[in-house]
């Protein structure tokens, strides 16, 4: 009718303002999260292509979804990839079993027993996860030559002249082609079996040091707790201090000091390499990640601090010819110091790459020994 008004009721309007808003969240989700879909997904068919089958992973995340959501250890989703399979592996196998229970059918096998090899994503990266154990020795025997790098060095690889870290170039872990060659004779000749013999009196000194430390601190007139973390810590320092560089951290036997600046630069190394792990996952995701943020491996304080540690154990070789009386790794480079005109810092990285390697592993097993043997005991 002309000239007549038109009334919408509040609840109508307000409805229709919820409905829109809803609407307008809803694509502002698929704008943000199927760009992201695509961006991780696109590459999960790259195994199917190459003729290899792949484990299919469940969720965006790849394979491993606990890498990022940390449910559970990023092991336990290996074994399930090793011993079961993908889900359509699993829910045929369930199948063929049931039936032969019955005797109408064996049972399918699984990877392990199906595949030599499988194809996995680490997030988006294509990787190949060997399940074979033939093929796993044939590839660290006779053809480890055909693979230039690893994972965990391949982003250092593209760093261009790393500069950051001068202590990683004369790493073996981190570095590649003929540098990683001549780092790895390096190591291999001070862990050979010859010197790991002479290495057990070096142990036993440690041990040693170890005994009287505890019976400074639990008898006596005063007995203290000794938290085991921190005495694991103590003895896994002392250990490979005087193991490497053939001299003696204090540890266990400078108790005065509350914090010894051994064991505090060596923990200091190992929480920045741990660090590492979120900046592998971000660079996964986004190869360029690296080129837009250097990450330096040892912080400059912990890398001076370490150089200048071996320059003064050097000092004590050369007053001393060999303060520790017994081959340590130090005495073996000081030698090839002078036959292959060894830097400083090869020196420190070197000894570095034994104590960094060394430590965590240490400390893990003799607090996991010492855990299990108070289970048992009580």
């Amino acid at each position: 009718m002309k000239g007549s008004e038109i009334f919408i009721a509040p609840s109508t309007f307000f409805s229709f303002s919820l409905f829109c808003f809803f609407e307008t969240i809803i694509l502002l989700l698929h704008v943000i999260l199927l760009p992201t879909y695509i961006y991780l997904t696109w590459n999960f068919n790259y195994w199917q292509k190459r003729g290899l089958r792949s484990a299919l992973p469940l969720t965006i995340l790849g394979s491993f979804p606990s890498i990022l959501t940390r449910s559970r250890n990023l092991l336990y989703e290996i074994d399930v990839i090793y011993r079961y399979g993908d889900t359509r592996i699993q829910i045929a196998e369930f199948i063929h079993t049931y039936l032969f229970l019955f005797g109408l059918h064996p049972p399918i096998r699984r990877y392990k027993h199906r595949c030599r090899m499988v194809g996995i994503y680490f997030l988006r990266q294509p990787q190949i996860m060997v399940v074979d154990l033939r093929l796993a020795q044939e590839i660290l025997d006779s053809n480890f030559s055909a693979f230039e790098m690893t994972a965990a060095c391949s982003w250092m690889h593209l760093r261009n002249p790393n500069k950051l870290d001068k202590l990683a170039l004369c790493s073996a872990l981190w570095t590649t082609g003929e540098i990683w060659k001549c780092n790895r004779a390096v190591v291999s000749g001070a862990l050979a079996q010859t010197r790991l013999k002479h290495s057990y009196d070096l142990c036993q000194a440690s041990c040693r040091h170890l005994k009287d430390f505890l019976l400074q601190k639990c008898i006596g007139a005063k007995p203290q707790v000794v938290e085991t973390v921190d005495l694991v810590k103590r003895f896994a320092a002392a250990a490979l201090c005087i193991s490497i560089w053939g001299v003696n951290a204090g540890t266990l036997t400078n108790t005065k000091k509350k914090q010894n600046e051994f064991l505090l630069m060596t923990e200091r190394a190992t929480k920045q390499m741990s660090s590492l792990r979120n900046y592998s996952l971000l660079s996964a995701v986004m190869p360029f990640f690296w080129e837009l943020w250097p990450f330096r491996l040892i912080s400059r304080a912990v890398d001076n601090y370490f150089v200048q540690f071996t320059n003064d154990a050097l000092e004590c070789h050369r007053e001393l010819r060999n303060p520790s009386g017994l081959l340590d790794v130090l005495s073996l480079l000081y030698e090839r110091r002078h036959t292959g005109h060894m830097s400083d810092e090869a020196l420190t990285g070197y000894c570095m790459t034994m104590l960094l390697d060394g430590f965590e592993d240490i400390c893990s097993a003799l607090t996991y020994t010492l855990y299990y043997v108070g289970v048992k005991t009580i």
